[in-house]
């Protein structure tokens, strides 16, 4: 097939999209990707790519088209013409680019902002290009779990602004069972709603042999790890909270990652004298993850409590399953049953950091064999479940039926 991808968010930039086109191009299938100009999570656009933005013109065998837009800042309102811009910017000058190509299908990744779809769907409109639309964040919900919308009236009205783009998408997939319930609950008369999930980079799977420097090692402590973005959903208040409790047990944190809330979260470990307990990396590129897991413990993940966010897998809880350690766990929903489901560690409830500090102090307790256990627990749900080719084969045959090619 020859594919075009839309993603407001590619490489150099570290999405599973990325992982999602090598698995295309493994399969020998042709992808061009129409997307921005890098600038997640720090808000400004990498300085790699203003310097030789040529650089950043192909990935792989995959040819990229990027079009202009404003960086999403640190502000709200820097972050909603961010996702205006993109989408405008992609429907005309990133169409214009491509308007003497012909794809079999277009594939959304459905990152926010969920206006992403429409320059898909203009590409549908004039050449007739089926779509298959990949949610993993519900629009406008996320919106009010961030507090970037509260008036019932606006999200009423962009409710029904997502159905139509759900609707006009040829398929629809969700990233969690959750997910796909509630887009069904949306547009009840869709008849082509399905599941793909996340699954861990193949970058994560490789040798286990190289060890972080950045990590001072210390025998005599309990290491946990958390990365990804430190935003408002991932609940750092809650992270925070619970490492006052630990502050005198032998445990430390490691956060590896940036977002819009890293500044605040540099001044809350300074403000409650932290810096022992929580120490802040920055951010690493994706190749070097399993150089930082190999000198962990085990994993963290949280997320705050909101109806929403509940029903999200974070894609992060894959790599851990994959890298098999134990996952501590303050969530709720889709991501805490999966955590049970799988006996790899323990689950508290979203944004109760007494539970949480009572679990971390638990497993820092529990015996060699009994992290590793858990963490053969975790590796044997993830391969029953999230496995690389088993989800990537499911995304191909997806894409396949979608664009009716032999």
């Amino acid at each position: 097939m020859n594919i075009l991808v839309i993603s407001q968010y590619f490489w150099p930039e570290n999405f599973r999209i990325n992982d999602w086109v090598n698995g295309m191009l493994e399969r020998g299938h042709s992808v061009t990707v129409l997307t921005g100009k890098p600038n997640y999570p720090s808000g400004n656009v990498f300085e790699d790519y203003k310097n030789n933005s040529a650089a950043f013109n192909k990935y792989g065998e995959a040819k990229i088209i990027r079009v202009p837009m404003i960086a999403r800042g640190q502000k709200k309102w820097q972050l909603i013409l961010n996702y205006l811009s993109f989408s405008f910017n992609a429907s005309f000058i990133g169409l214009w680019k491509l308007r003497h190509q012909k794809f079999d299908v277009n594939f959304v990744f459905g990152a926010s902002p969920i206006t992403v779809v429409i320059p898909a769907l203009i590409q549908k409109k004039i050449k007739g290009t089926p779509t298959v639309l990949w949610v993993l964040d519900l629009w406008p919900e996320s919106l009010r779990a961030a507090g970037v919308i509260r008036s019932k009236n606006i999200l009423a009205i962009l409710s029904r602004g997502v159905a139509f783009l759900y609707q006009k998408s040829d398929l629809v997939l969700g990233q969690s069972q959750a997910f796909v319930s509630a887009i069904k609950n949306l547009v009840p008369k869709h008849s082509n709603i399905g599941y793909a999930p996340n699954w861990s980079d193949q970058f994560l799977n490789t040798d286990k042999s190289e060890v972080a420097t950045e990590i001072r090692c210390d025998k005599n402590k309990f290491t946990l790890l958390f990365t990804g973005n430190v935003g408002e959903a991932q609940d750092f208040p809650t992270i925070i909270n619970a490492a006052e409790i630990l502050k005198e047990s032998p445990i430390r944190i490691i956060i590896i990652g940036s977002g819009r809330k890293l500044a605040w979260l540099a001044n809350e470990v300074k403000y409650r004298h932290l810096t022992d307990t929580v120490i802040l990396l920055g951010s690493f590129p994706l190749e070097r993850m399993p150089s930082f897991y190999a000198v962990t413990d085990a994993f963290l993940v949280t997320l705050i409590a909101d109806e929403t966010i509940e029903k999200t897998v974070p894609g992060k809880i894959h790599a851990y399953m994959a890298y098999g350690k134990p996952i501590i766990g303050a969530v709720n929903g889709e991501a805490a049953k999966v955590l049970t489901d799988a006996r790899c560690g323990y689950v508290s409830p979203a944004s109760c950091a007494e539970k949480l500090a009572e679990n971390i102090l638990t497993l820092s307790r529990e015996s060699k064999t009994g992290w590793d256990s858990m963490g053969l627990n975790a590796q044997a749900y993830y391969v029953k479940e999230f496995e690389r080719e088993k989800v990537l084969n499911t995304f191909e045959t997806h894409l396949y039926l979608t664009a009716k090619v032999d």
